[in-house]
């Protein structure tokens, strides 16, 4: 017959496999509150929501962007901008179609620089163009009716791909293209939307298709944008 361990062996034995049980599912199972283990993977749509709604709230971020067209097949450049948003304030430069273009946003409008004598000027007539709002802000792009399936594609490194196919908000978009598609890279641990890559095809041209890809950066970091002074006007 197989002798039972003592009373206290045995009521040892399961305190320890019961502290080992223990342990593992407080290393293994991610949730709040706990010191050990991995962060809980959200709901794809949920993390969207938030990591929108973090980089709109930042009170400032660099980025860098780049538009292309693609033509049956040949790629175009659209535009190669950098810049940074701090406030209500804003600073691009780069070049558009071509052209170098260098812009400060400030709260009274906005000013650029002339192609040729680079004197700086006033925007005037073209401070509502919402392309242009796009140039200067790239989380213009990002205004929805509805965001559709949000998928989780990939995660590593503690960020996660999530793409999906909106609802743009913007009624100038939505005239001119359609099958749009976005993938966004987002920090699981800051919770901030990193990268984005826009596609959509042009309604008019099928043939056609336009592709933003867009980093952010510093967001909420220590921004200062100092907008030149512009000439005296004459009497």
């Amino acid at each position: 017959m197989k002798r039972l361990l003592p009373i206290k062996k045995r009521t040892r034995r399961l305190f320890f496999f019961l502290l080992l049980l223990l342990l593992a599912f407080l290393l293994l199972t991610p949730g709040k509150g706990r010191p050990f283990g991995r962060l809980a993977p959200k709901e794809p749509h949920a993390r969207l929501e938030e990591a929108l709604a973090a980089n709109r709230s930042a009170g400032s971020y660099r980025f860098v962007s780049r538009s292309t067209l693609n033509v049956s097949g040949k790629e175009r450049v659209f535009s190669e901008i950098e810049g940074e948003v701090a406030g209500s304030s804003a600073h691009l430069r780069g070049s558009i179609l071509g052209e170098d273009v260098e812009i400060f946003r400030t709260e009274d409008g906005l000013i650029c620089r002339d192609a040729i004598s680079g004197a700086w000027r006033e925007a005037g007539a073209i401070a509502s163009d919402e392309l242009l709002a796009a140039e200067l802000d790239p989380l213009v792009n990002f205004r929805f009716l509805d965001t559709g399936e949000v998928r989780c594609t990939a995660r590593g490194g503690g960020r996660c791909r999530l793409e999906f196919s909106p609802q743009m908000e913007s009624e100038w978009i939505r005239a001119y293209f359609g099958e749009i598609t976005f993938a966004v890279v987002v920090n699981e641990k800051s919770g901030f939307l990193e990268e984005a890559c826009i596609s959509a095809r042009m309604l008019e041209a099928p043939d056609t298709e336009l592709c933003i890809e867009t980093v952010f950066s510093e967001l909420n970091g220590e921004i200062e944008i100092h907008a030149p002074a512009l000439p005296a006007k004459s009497a």
